[in-house]
């Protein structure tokens, strides 16, 4: 179970993410939709531990994940929207090799 409730994230003082809540239970699917610049990669980064709120917490079945690398890094799979290996990775499949630069 994912719970995140209070997050907030500014750059300057533009402020991205004020006040979010969020819940995701075990096995569910969750899509994240909203116009361009809204945050949503933000609080997707957040949520996956790369990027660092501003205020608000993150628990992963029941344990405080903002501030503590080690549960997100059990807990916690992402790929970004702007993966360098995906096209790498795509492009090797189906020839059983991957590539090196």
């Amino acid at each position: 179970m994912l719970r995140a409730s209070g997050i907030c994230k500014s750059y300057g003082k533009r402020r991205i993410i004020e006040q979010a809540e969020f819940f995701a239970g075990r096995g569910s699917c969750v899509g994240v939709v909203g116009a361009n610049g809204c945050g949503k990669t933000t609080l997707l980064s957040i949520l996956a531990g790369t990027r660092k709120a501003d205020r608000g917490s993150v628990k992963i079945d029941g344990e405080e994940a903002l501030g503590h690398p080690s549960v997100f890094a059990r807990n916690v799979a992402y790929v970004p929207q702007e993966n360098p290996l995906m096209e790498e990775i795509i492009s090797s499949c189906g020839t059983g090799e991957i590539k090196s630069r």
